[in-house]
Order: C-alpha cells, then structure tokens, then sequence
C-alpha cells in the first residue's frame, strides 16, 4: 500500500495519508478539523478539494469573472457615496429644522457640570448661577433643561413663567432617557409652580420611563436591573407597579448572573458590587454570601471593601460586632487613603474601641482625615482646639479647622463659629460676624441656629426687632427640633420644645405641653430643664406650687448653672418655704461666687463681715471690696490691721485704707494719718502726711481726726506748735462728745 501527502485545508499542515483511506472522513493531527481524504492528484482551490479532472481551463470564462467582479464593486462604491450624501442633507436638516442634537444620544442624564451648576444654585440662590444653568440647558444637557423648566414653573428667579416652564420641559422630553421621563412623571403627578397637576400626563411619562428602563435592564445594564428588582420587591403607585416578587427575583438573577461571572474572571469590583447585593436588598439578601464577597474584593486590597467589612463589624451590621475586627479592617483601608476610615480609626482610638483608649493617637488619625477635606473630622479638630482637649488650646486652630468644614457645607461648624463670636471665646466678642455663621448654619437648615436666631430677633438682641422674622425662624427650627426630641431623645432639644411651648415660640404657648417636655428634658439630664423645672415649682408657674421640689431640681442642676446655685443659696439665706440655714446658703452662694456670680460673690462678702461663713471667704470680701463703696474698702482695712478673720497684714491694711481714704472716706483718711504718724504698715515715719490726711478728715466733722490734729499742734509734730489752732481742733472735736478732747482742752486751760 503506497502513502503520500496533502495539505491541509485549514491550518496549511502537511499531513501523510495510504492511498487506501483516499475519500474518507479524518482529523487534521494538527488543528483538529474535520476533512475529507483526498484521491491522488487532487490540488486545493479556497479551502475545496477539487478533482483534476473536473479542472477544465478556460480563459475566457476567467475574463468574464473579472469583469462581473469589478462592476460589483464600482455598484457598490457608488451607492454607498449616494447613500453617505444623502445621510449629510439629512442632518442637516434635522439640525436646522427640529433641533437635532448631534450628541444627544451620548448625552448622560447626570453630567458633573450640570450637578456642579445645580449645587452651587442650592447654596448661593444667585442670578449668576442661574444664568449658567440656562446656558446647559440651551447646549442640551436634559437634567439643565428639567431644572430650568422646575425654575420658570417656580419663579425661583423672577416671576413665574409657564409658557418657559414648557418649553423647556418638551425639549428635555426629546431624549429617550429613563430619568428624564421620571422626572416629567413626577412634575405632572405633584404639579409644579403654575403646572398644573396631571394624572393622565403623568401616568404616561412614569409608562416611558419604566419601558426605557425594562429596555436598558435586557441589555445587560446591571444598574437598571437591580433598581427594577427593586422596583417590583417593593411595588411603586407612581411607576403603576404592583408587588411582584417574582418578577422581583427574575431583574435580581440577571443582575447576579452577569456580577458572578465577572467576579469569578477576578473582578473585585463586582464582587465588590455581589457584597452589596447581598447585603441591602431584603428579597435574595444572604450575609453569609455578601462577607464571602466582601472578603474576596478586601483581600485583593480593594479598599471600598475594606471600609464596608469595617463598617459592618464596628456597628454590628449583620454580623457581631467585634471592634478588634473593624479596626483591622479600617486600619486596611485607612493605610490606602480611604478618608473615612482615617476618621474611624481616630474614633476607635478617641473611645477606646478595640484598642487601648489613646486620644492623642486619636488626633494624628483626625487629622489625617481632615487634611483629605472629612469635615466630620474638621469639626471634632476644631472642638480640640477649642477646649484644649489634648492638644494645646489655640482658638486660631479651632477657627481655621470649623471654617474648612463650613466651606463643606457643614452647618454644625458653621453654629459653632457663631457661638465662638458670640461668646468671645477666646476672641473678642464680635455680635455681627456671630450673626453671619447663624445666619449661614440656619440656611443650611441647623435648627440649634434658627432657634438661636429667632430668639435674637424677638428680643431684639444684635438685630432689629423683628417678632415676624423670629416666628418664621420658630418654625423651620420646630420639625427638626420635635424630631430630635422624640426620635432622638435629646435633652438639649426636649428642653428647648419645653421653652417654646412655654413661651409660646412658633407653637401656640401650652404650659402643660412645656411642662411635660421639661420634665423629660430634667429627667434626661438637661440642666437647662432642671434650673427652668426649679424656677417652675418655686413660682407657682404652669404647676402647683412646690418648693421641695423645686429645690431638688435646682440642687440637680446646680453644678452647672450659676443661677441655680444663686437661687438655692438665697432660700436657705431668706428661708423661703425652708427653715433659713446660713452655712446652707454659704454653701450654695459660694458655688455660685466659684463661677464668677457677682451677686454671690457680694453675698458671702456681707456674711463673712458678719463672722458668718469660712475663713477663706476674705477674697470674695477683697473682690466685693474691689468694686463696692469706700466704707467697705476701709471696714477691710480694719480687719487686716486687727487680725478680723484674716491674718493680721498692717501692709494690707494701708493700701485698703489709701483706697478708701482717696475717695473721701473720713475715718480711713484718720487711719492713714496714724499709720504715717506711726510708721506702721510698711510706710515711713512722715509726720507732715499724717497731718495732711487728719485735716482732710477733720475738714469733714470726723471728732476723731479733729482731736488727732488737734494733738499734732499741741505736740508741734508735723506743724508748728500752735496753740490756738490745737483749742480750735479740740473744741470741735469736743462738741461731739469725744472725750479725749475734752481732756486736753482741760489740760491745755490748767497751763
């Protein structure tokens, strides 16, 4: 049996064959394909075994193939240039006569320049900013157009304009966009300015959007087939969607089916993305699968990954909370830049959270997130700063860290910059520019500024009176406010609810609506509501009248409100409803006095002149003395000359009885004129001063200082001896009865 060779048709190998298999079935060795044997002296023409007896040469036959061949191809080079010239005049006419858009089916609904358009109107409200949204819309942008036509039908910018608002509406309407659809079917299910409310519009425009979804959804749009798993798990009126969890779980699948196969090829992103399915989306949620694809996305150092397992392990989100766990996982994400879990990590070291509790660790991680713009993180630098909590106090750090989150949009810091000026803390007091953060906090929607600024404005405090504008601050403020007091369960919020019931501040006044947020606000530790809850029950106001009650919650909130302390220091002092107990109000009042309470401070000043009170009282004595009337001011003097409860300090004595005596007080002009006389107290024997200060005494009736000066000239001492002038001082003094004066007169007749 002879063998020979033949090519291959498909791979062009050479392959040896026995001419007894000529015409059968075989396999290429070579590339595996599938071909017939073929007889000896058979050549290969396009893939095709041909015999050669069936290969009949013919020229002419040849020619006419060319020929045929090129005529084909100049038809077709020709209709595709008529058809090409014929697809240019169509475009141009479109364009000049219907609007045509030529980017208009790349055109995405949400482009970054209409959104950063949109967030600057949200924040400034400007002409300007407007003006820059009309430009977008007339390049095309969808979401500018639907925006503008929303602003027409509002008026946000002049008077309203329906005619505008529709304009624009129907040319957004152009895009066969899902979003857009949605959007008009919300306009027409609300209504909108002067657009008119339309069911039958509505329903139509939510029918096209939920049909160019459903299209997108079938061509793999992962995105579209969740949010219409979504969708029909949840069932939505506006879209005219009933409940459908089969349907539900058939846009779920697909969406799984399509991640899977991408996670499985090594996509961290998608399984980034499964994680997420798992986790949130009620109908296929399966945690055990969500941490499998979570780890998966994490260990390949995918740093969104590595927050949320963070995340879910530091709040105890579906699984145990394990705070070691998180921090690990932070600290993952944190190493890659991931901001907030920089913040994190500064909080688990501020708390003390899976890790030994090290708030100066704590401030490096604030930082490094506040550096990268975290302005959660700006915000709790800037309260370090403020307190000198870890850090050294330095009110120009607090400000810099509150103004770079303020320029976030962060109404919290924006508040707290007002309370620094309004406050002067550690600034001088500045009224207008504190009004300028509340102003900025209350547009961002901070209730704590409102309510601020509706105070400021009904007392007429730094602003002009304005009881319509303070109302109309009340009541933005009262929603947030009631929430935080219910919801929340926040004292600071029940307490001013409390207040504003009281007082009748955007809700119509109700004392036992005020009453009872008080005592909740009280029994949650407000202190505010304390003091306020005391002052009820010991006046009578909106309660019965109850001074054992009222004094057990002014003792509550006594620590930290100065008034409260005043206040129970005078009951005990005055015995109101109390059996009066000095060393009670001694008490109270000098809390008070500790935390600069003027009033308190003079109180204890007058019991320890008294004898009352404690030995260490002689400073709020010394600071009464400081700011009351000369008489004080030399009664101190005594005490420190005698040793009065205080140490016996002659040099004390004098400087309080110069204070004295240099606003005219008689009797401490005499005691300085015997000090100089003495030489005690730290002064020089100066017998001339001494006569000074006796005369300006004995010039204003004082007997002693009359007799003293009178004695002087007897004596020559600081004058010269004078005896007429000594009978004239004595006589004076001894026509009010002193009794050394009378003496010497006698003795001074005798000579």
């Amino acid at each position: 049996m002879s063998v020979f060779n033949f090519i291959c048709s498909f791979c062009g190998k050479e392959i040896e064959s026995e001419d007894s298999c000529s015409g059968q079935k075989a396999e290429c060795p070579y590339c595996g394909s599938s071909l017939t044997i073929p007889y000896r002296g058979i050549v290969k023409k396009r893939g095709v075994a041909i015999p050669e007896r069936l290969q009949v040469p013919n020229k002419k036959e040849g020619e006419s193939k060319r020929k045929r061949k090129i005529c084909i191809i100049t038809g077709l080079i020709g209709l595709f240039l008529i058809v090409g010239i014929m697809c240019v005049f169509a475009c141009i006419f479109l364009r000049e006569n219907i609007g045509f858009n030529n980017h208009r089916d790349d055109i995405k609904f949400n482009d970054p320049r209409v959104e950063k358009v949109l967030s600057k109107i949200e924040k400034e409200k400007s002409k300007a900013a407007f003006e820059e949204l009309k430009v977008l819309a007339q390049e095309g942008f969808p979401k500018a157009q639907l925006c503008l036509g929303v602003a027409y039908a509002e008026g946000e910018f002049g008077p309203k304009d329906e005619k505008e608002a529709l304009k624009w509406f129907n040319e957004a309407a152009e895009y066969e966009l899902a979003e857009v659809h949605a959007f008009l079917g919300l306009i027409y299910a609300k209504g909108c300015g002067c657009i008119a409310k339309d069911e039958n519009v509505s329903k139509k425009r939510f029918s096209k959007a939920l049909n160019l979804y459903r299209e997108l959804a079938e061509s793999d749009d992962v995105n579209i087939q969740l949010w219409l798993g979504n969708l029909y798990e949840k069932g939505d009126i506006l879209f005219g969607v009933l409940k459908d969890e089969v349907e539900a779980r058939k846009w779920y699948d697909k969406a799984l089916c399509i991640l899977q196969k991408e996670a499985l090829n090594g996509d961290v992103k998608a399984m980034f993305r499964l994680g997420q399915i798992y986790s949130y989306y009620p109908l296929v949620k399966h945690i055990n699968e969500a941490i499998k694809w979570y780890r998966s996305a994490a260990g390949q150092g995918y740093v969104d990954a590595q927050y949320k397992l963070g995340w879910m392990y530091y709040y105890g989100q579906d699984v145990e909370k394990d705070y070691r766990e998180a921090f690990r996982w932070f600290r993952k994400a944190g190493n890659q830049g991931h901001v907030e879990a920089l913040y994190r990590l500064g909080e688990m070291y501020d708390n003390g959270d899976g890790v030994d509790k090290d708030q100066q660790e704590a401030v490096v991680w604030y930082r490094k997130a506040g550096d990268l713009g975290f302005a959660e993180a700006q915000i709790r630098l800037g309260s370090f700063y403020k307190l000198g909590f870890v850090v050294q106090k330095d009110i120009n750090e607090c400000i810099k860290w509150y103004q770079k989150a303020a320029e976030q949009g962060r109404s919290l810091a924006s508040y707290y910059l007002g309370e620094i000026y309004m406050n002067g803390d550690g600034v001088d007091k500045d009224e207008q520019e504190a009004i300028k953060w509340y102003r900025k906090a209350a547009e961002l929607g901070n209730s704590d500024a409102q309510y601020q600024l509706g105070k400021m404005y009904e007392e007429g405090r730094c602003v002009v009176k304005d009881i319509k504008k303070a109302k109309e601050l009340y009541s933005k403020a009262i929603a947030d406010i009631r929430r935080n007091a219910e919801e929340y369960n926040s004292n600071d919020d029940q307490y001013k609810l409390g207040e504003m019931y009281a007082k009748g501040r955007g809700v119509d006044k109700d004392e036992s609506e005020a009453l009872r947020w008080l005592r909740k606000a009280a029994q949650n530790r407000s202190h505010d509501a304390q003091y306020q809850l005391g002052l009820m029950y010991l006046e009578g106001s909106g309660v019965e009248k109850d001074v054992h009650e009222a004094v057990k919650w002014l003792r509550e909130s006594a620590n930290d409100i100065v008034e409260a302390a005043y206040k129970l220091g005078e009951i005990y002092d005055l015995g109101i409803g109390v059996d009066k107990d000095n060393k009670e109000a001694c008490w109270f009042y000098r809390k008070a006095a500790e935390q600069g309470h003027i009033e308190a401070q003079n109180k204890l000043a007058l019991f320890f002149e008294k004898g009352v009170g404690d030995s260490d009282d002689i400073k709020w004595y010394c600071k009464y003395a400081e700011r009351s009337d000369a008489k004080t001011q030399h009664n101190l003097g005594l005490m420190y000359e005698f040793g009065r409860g205080v140490k016996m300090d002659e040099v004390e004595a004098v400087k309080w009885y110069r204070k004295a005596a240099e606003r005219g007080y008689a009797k401490a002009q005499n005691n300085l004129g015997i000090m100089y006389e003495d030489g005690r107290g730290g002064l020089s024997k100066d017998e001339k001063s001494a006569v000074e200060w006796y005369r300006k005494a004995a010039n204003q009736g004082f007997a002693d200082a009359q007799y003293n000066l009178g004695n002087m000239y007897v004596k020559g001492s600081g004058v010269k001896k004078d005896q007429d002038e000594a009978i004239k001082w004595c006589q004076k003094a001894a026509e009010q009865g002193d009794a050394d004066a009378q003496n010497l007169l006698r003795r001074m007749q005798k000579e």
